[in-house]
């Protein structure tokens, strides 16, 4: 069984300025110029001009982070409940892939119409930039620490850290999906931080933990249950239909000559 001491939502902190690099953003952002490359050469027989294609990826990069982050807000209204303008503080981080995705294709279909490309062949191209930034966006999540699994037995199993996503989910009742008790008991009376609105607890901060119980929250009977690794296995199926689909689109292209 896998135990995750210390999820890695943010890298690095950038000197003088005081600015954290976020491992999920940055994941979106590799991932995004990895599909950018691919989409560019893969499209250089029937586009006019590159440079539209980099115009469309800007654009729905752009859109990809306004809709990633609405979904975010949505999921986790709550927390921006009592302070609405923490919804513009991206840089604190909190981002949805999905959201992004659902955008972002939005984004490229209306400029797609509006300059008139070839739609099916640009949207050929796309499928397989797309599931190339996936690969890199699911890695985004596992070091984030979201999008996890159910609990399970299964020796890849992975254990998150003390207060992280997958730990408030599993402390907690969930009867948006049937789960009428805690799937993991913490003694709320003793490590309470605060309740939301929604009647979901939360803990208290690992540092205000005395040493006993953060030896129990972390190798202890309260610590995280193991969970799928969902987000790698995201991300390993999005490189296997990468590799699918650009060799379907190979094939179109012998076809087609």
């Amino acid at each position: 069984m896998y135990t995750i001491r210390q999820m890695y939502p943010e890298l690095f902190e950038i000197p003088l300025v005081h600015v954290t690099v976020k491992s999920y953003g940055l994941m979106l952002v590799i991932g995004f110029l990895a599909a950018v490359w691919v989409i560019r050469r893969l499209s250089r027989d029937f586009t006019p001009d590159p440079q539209l294609i980099t115009n469309a990826a800007l654009y729905s990069l752009v859109g990809g982070i306004i809709g990633a982050r609405l979904f975010f807000v949505v999921h986790y209204f709550e927390k921006f409940r009592d302070a609405p303008i923490e919804v513009l503080y991206i840089w604190q981080g909190g981002l949805e892939l999905l959201g992004g995705v659902v955008v972002a294709v939005s984004v490229i279909l209306f400029y797609v119409l509006y300059h008139k490309l070839p739609l099916r062949r640009y949207f050929d191209a796309l499928a397989v930039g797309m599931m190339l930034a996936l690969v890199f966006g699911r890695i985004g999540c596992f070091l984030n620490g979201c999008c996890y699994g159910k609990p399970t037995d299964l020796p890849w199993g992975v254990r998150f850290p003390y207060n992280s996503f997958a730990y408030v989910s599993q402390i907690n009742a969930d009867p948006q999906r049937n789960r009428s008790q805690p799937q993991l008991i913490l003694p709320r009376e003793t490590y309470l931080g605060y309740t939301g609105e929604n009647g979901k607890w939360y803990p208290m901060p690992y540092d205000e933990l005395s040493e006993q119980q953060k030896v129990e929250v972390t190798a202890g009977q309260y610590r995280c249950l193991p969970v799928h690794p969902t987000q790698l296995y995201s991300s390993a199926l999005a490189f296997f239909w990468c590799g699918v689909l650009y060799s379907f689109w190979r094939r179109a292209q012998r076809t087609e000559l």
